[in-house]
C-alpha cells in the first residue's frame, strides 16, 4: 500500500470514528456512510466511470448482517455492496457508457440496506441510507458504426506469383517494417549476425549495422525516421531497449540506449511521441504484468496497472492514443484496448462478445485507423466511441480453409489491402514441408478479393508492405530448405511486385 492509500484509509477511519462507527466492541450496530453523495463526469469518447463509498455498521454478537443495494437507472448501470468481518463495507456504483447515454446530466438514487434477515424485515439502526448520484456527460453523440463488410467468396487462384527477386543479403528476418519517408525496408536479423538492415528500394542496396545482442522486436516511428529495437537478454546482459535515427541513405551510425535492463517483453510499439511501449513477456508464475512506456530521448519510464496479460502482440493506433492487443497463436481470445495518456497506459476494456467472433494470433490496424484485422481473418471496428469500438464487422475471405494472415499491408494510395496468407496447421510450427503460402489482394473498402498468387520457391510469406505511392508491393519470403538436399541459396528473399 502506498502512502496516499494509507493516508486515505487513515482519514476514512477517523471519519467513521467521528461518526460513531466501530467494530463489535463499540456501541450498538448502526449504519454510517463516508459520504451520502457522488458526483462523476465523463466524455462521450471516454469510458464509464465508477465510484466507491465506504461505510461502517459495527456488529451485534451472534447476529448475521445481510447487505443489499438498489438504484434507479438514469445513469447507473449496476451496484455492488460487500461487507467484512470487522463491521465495515464498500458500496460500488458503476455508471453507464457515456456514449450510449449522450451529453446530459443524469441523477439517480442508490438505496443501501443492512438487515438481520434476507427479507429485510429487521434493519440495523441507520438503515436504509440514500446516496444521491449526479453523472454529467459531455461531448458529441456517437456516429453510426461503419457498415458490416459484405460476405465475399474465396480468392480465385491466379497461379504462381510473378515477382522480381531483389538483391537482399543472406540473412534471416526477425521483424521488419517499411519506411515511406526513406522508401526502404527496415529489418532486424540474428543470423548470420545480430544486425539492423536497411534496404533502399530506389537503389536496391542494403546497409547493415551490427548490434551487441540478438534483436527480438523492432518498431518504426510514425514518420519512418526512427527505429526502436528490443534486444533480447543473453548470458552476458539483460534485455534492453535501443534506438537509432535512420539517415536518408545507408545504415545508422550507431544505436543509442534508451533503458537499463528490462523485464521480458513480448512486443514493441512506437509512435510519433517517441515513446516506446513494451508489452509484458512471462515473469515466473505471476498471472499478470504491466506495460512499460519509455521515452527514447528523456529515458523517462512509466508503467501501466498490473493487469496486463502476458505474451500479447499489439498495434498502436495511428492517433497514438490507444493500443489494441491480442493473445498470440495458437490461442484465441478477446482484443484488449489500452488508453495511452501522459501518465502511461490504462487498460480500458475487451472486445468480449462471448467468443462468437474470437480474434487470434496478431492484429493490424487499417491505415485510417477504423478497422482491426486479426490473424484468423476476423475484422473489428476501431472507434473512440465505446459502443462502436471492437464490434465485429465481418471476415476476410482467405484462399485456404485453414489459412491465416501472417502479414497485412493497407495502402490508401493503392486502394487495396495485401495479405500474406499461410496455412495455420503447417506454417506456425515445424516442420514446414506442408506449408502453403500465398499473396492475396483485396479492395480496401469492401475487402472483396481481387487476386491471389502462390508464393514461389517453397517460400513462406513473412512480411508484406506497399511503398508510399502504392505502385509496388514488397514481400519478404522465408524459404523452406529440405536438409536432405543441397543448399539452394539464401534462406530469405525480398520480392517486388509492380502494381
Amino acid at each position: 500500500m502506498n502512502m496516499s492509500c494509507r493516508s486515505a484509509v487513515a482519514l476514512l477511519a477517523a471519519l467513521l470514528a467521528a461518526c460513531g462507527g466501530g467494530g463489535a466492541g463499540g456501541g450498538p450496530a448502526e449504519l454510517r456512510l463516508s459520504t451520502s453523495s457522488v458526483v462523476v463526469t465523463a466524455k462521450t469518447t471516454g469510458v464509464a466511470p465508477s465510484s466507491s463509498i465506504y461505510f461502517s455498521f459495527g456488529r451485534t454478537a451472534g447476529r448475521e448482517v445481510y447487505p443489499t443495494a438498489t438504484a434507479t437507472a438514469a445513469g447507473i448501470a449496476r451496484t455492488e455492496v460487500t461487507i467484512d468481518a470487522s463491521g465495515g463495507g464498500r458500496l460500488q456504483i458503476f455508471f453507464k457508457d457515456p456514449d450510449r447515454l449522450g451529453a446530459d446530466t443524469y441523477t439517480d438514487k442508490v438505496t443501501l440496506k443492512l438487515c438481520y434477515d434476507t427479507a429485510c424485515a429487521e434493519h440495523l439502526a441507520g438503515s436504509p441510507r440514500i446516496v444521491e448520484a449526479r453523472y454529467t456527460v459531455t461531448g458529441s453523440a456517437a456516429p453510426e458504426p461503419d457498415p458490416a463488410l459484405p460476405v465475399s467468396a474465396a480468392p480465385v487462384d491466379g497461379g504462381l506469383l510473378a515477382a522480381t527477386t531483389l538483391a537482399m543479403g543472406d540473412h534471416d528476418v526477425v521483424d521488419a517494417a517499411y519506411s515511406d519517408a526513406l522508401e526502404a525496408v527496415v529489418m532486424i536479423s540474428t543470423q548470420p549476425a545480430n544486425a539492423l538492415y536497411v534496404y533502399d528500394t530506389a537503389t536496391n542496396t542494403e546497409a547493415k549495422l551490427d548490434l551487441d545482442q540478438a534483436p527480438a522486436a523492432m518498431a518504426l516511428s510514425s514518420d519512418g525516421r526512427t527505429v526502436a529495437i528490443l534486444l533480447a537478454a543473453s548470458e552476458a546482459a539483460g534485455a534492453k531497449l535501443v534506438y537509432a535515427a535512420l539517415p536518408d541513405s545507408g545504415a545508422p551510425g550507431a544505436v543509442t540506449a534508451a533503458s537499463t535492463t528490462l523485464l521480458p517483453a513480448s512486443d514493441l510499439l512506437l509512435g510519433g511521441s517517441r515513446i516506446a511501449h513494451l508489452l509484458p513477456g512471462p515473469i515466473d508464475t505471476l498471472p499478470y504484468g504491466f506495460i512499460t512506456s519509455i521515452h527514447l530521448d528523456t529515458k523517462a519510464v512509466q508503467t501501466s496497472g498490473f493487469d496486463v496479460p502476458f505474451q500479447l502482440t499489439g498495434a498502436l493506433h495511428p492517433s497514438g492514443q490507444s493500443i489494441y492487443a491480442i493473445p498470440p497463436l495458437p490461442s484465441t481470445g478477446d482484443i484488449i484496448k489500452f488508453e495511452v495518456n501522459e501518465r502511461g497506459t490504462l487498460r480500458l476494456y475487451e472486445s468480449g462478445d462471448g467468443g462468437t467472433h474470437p480474434g487470434c494470433g496478431r492484429l493490424w490496424l487499417s491505415a485510417t485507423g477504423n478497422r482491426v484485422y486479426t490473424a484468423c481473418s476476423a475484422v473489428f471496428r476501431a472507434s473512440e466511441y465505446r459502443r462502436n469500438d471492437l464490434t465485429h464487422m465481418g471476415n476476410v475471405a482467405l484462399f485456404g480453409p485453414t489459412g491465416g494472415i501472417q502479414s497485412l499491408s493497407d495502402s490508401v494510395a493503392a486502394g487495396e489491402i495485401a495479405i500474406a496468407e499461410t496455412n495455420n496447421e503447417s506454417c506456425y510450427r515445424a516442420p514446414f514441408a506442408e506449408c502453403s503460402s500465398r499473396l492475396n489482394f483485396y479492395d480496401r473498402d469492401t475487402v472483396a478479393p481481387t487476386a491471389s498468387f502462390e508464393v514461389p520457391e517453397s517460400g513462406i510469406a513473412g512480411f508484406v508492405f506497399h511503398n508510399g505511392s502504392g505502385d509496388n508491393v514488397y514481400l519478404i519470403v522465408r524459404r523452406y530448405n529440405d536438409p536432405s538436399l543441397p543448399e539452394p541459396g539464401p534462406d530469405n528473399l525480398l520480392l517486388r511486385l509492380a502494381r
